[in-house]
């Protein structure tokens, strides 16, 4: 029985959110107040407007031009840091190889460690070698 609040409880916000979607689409679609795709700022090249236009008096085309200048030092400034950031990226794909190289160097010595002792353990099973309490081994003799 509790299945039938839960439907209805779905059908009543699905309804509430569609109309809520419905409005905002009805606004958007019939709102004239928005500027045209091809008024967009994305779309108006500078370089065109201060030669084309002319209204523009000498003071609004330096400051048109002083403004280009300084996007074409901010383009000039991102370029550089993506370079140093490629640069970056290639110097810690190497240091990450060479970490990785070393890490497999260190296991490998590892485990020759590892043979090493396990073939002292056998010697010393054996009774073939002894260590004293002071770190001397000695063969004892037979």
């Amino acid at each position: 029985m509790k299945q039938i609040p839960a439907i209805v409880a779905a059908i009543i916000v699905t309804i509430v959110i569609g109309l809520g979607m419905f409005a905002v689409g009805a606004n958007a679609f019939l709102d004239t107040a928005t500027v045209a795709i091809a008024e967009s700022p994305a779309d108006v090249n500078v370089s065109t407007t201060s030669s084309t236009t002319p209204g523009i008096d000498a003071q609004s085309q330096a400051q048109i031009k002083q403004q280009q200048d300084l996007i074409a030092q901010y383009q000039a400034r991102e370029k550089q840091y993506q370079d140093r950031e490629k640069q970056y990226q290639t110097e810690l794909k190497d240091a990450a190889q060479k970490l990785t190289d070393a890490n497999a160097t260190a296991q490998q010595y590892q485990d020759q460690v590892q043979q090493y002792q396990n073939v002292f353990m056998q010697l010393q099973q054996r009774g073939i070698i002894r260590v004293n309490a002071d770190g001397q081994i000695q063969l004892p003799r037979r």
